[in-house]
């Protein structure tokens, strides 16, 4: 199937912005690892930590894994590996941006102190959030008006089945993307 040039480019400016926010990501590591090593690493293994940790590297091999698709390292021109792809990013990016949540929900409490009041506004606060955000997905998947991250790799059709995004331009493009510009 030939795309249109428009298409291409698109392809080249998202791979491009990927490459370039990935060096980016890299070098931020680079510069505050020293820091990294003394107020982290050598502290005492505290959950605060872990949490840190995880979120830190977690978000580095997950984006790394990213940019090597979008570079088109990894798709192999599979269709399984592509559906695969989309959900591992959209889970991907679910427990990047709640675990950076937590992480800022975590040090607001503890600069506002520990008190319970304080305590049960956070907790509260994050699980009607999460409740917002959880209905107002389902709600999108059903009525086929939402963008959320969930409708871009999934469809649901009205007979309420879902069913897998075909990857139709992968033999070309060399990147799993559902589909061209609408241009």
């Amino acid at each position: 199937m030939p795309l249109s040039l428009q298409f291409m480019e698109d392809v080249w400016v998202r791979r491009s912005f990927s490459a370039a926010g990935h060096t980016l990501l890299v070098y931020d590591y680079l510069l505050t690892f020293s820091e990294e090593f003394v107020y982290i690493w050598k502290s005492p293994w505290t959950a605060i930590k872990i949490m840190f940790l995880l979120s830190r590297y977690g978000n580095l091999i997950g984006q790394t894994v990213i940019r090597l698709e979008e570079a088109g390292l990894l798709a192999h021109d599979s269709q399984k590996f592509c559906q695969g792809f989309a959900i591992f990013s959209t889970c991907f990016m679910l427990v990047s941006v709640e675990s950076i949540h937590i992480l800022v929900l975590l040090r607001a409490w503890a600069i506002w102190g520990t008190r319970r009041r304080v305590t049960n506004i956070f907790a509260w606060s994050y699980v009607v959030y999460i409740v917002v955000l959880m209905a107002s997905s389902v709600w999108g998947l059903y009525t086929g008006n939402s963008r959320s991250l969930c409708t871009v790799f999934i469809f649901i059709r009205k007979n309420g089945f879902a069913s897998v995004v075909h990857f139709q331009f992968l033999r070309v493009a060399q990147v799993c993307v559902a589909t061209g510009p609408s241009r």
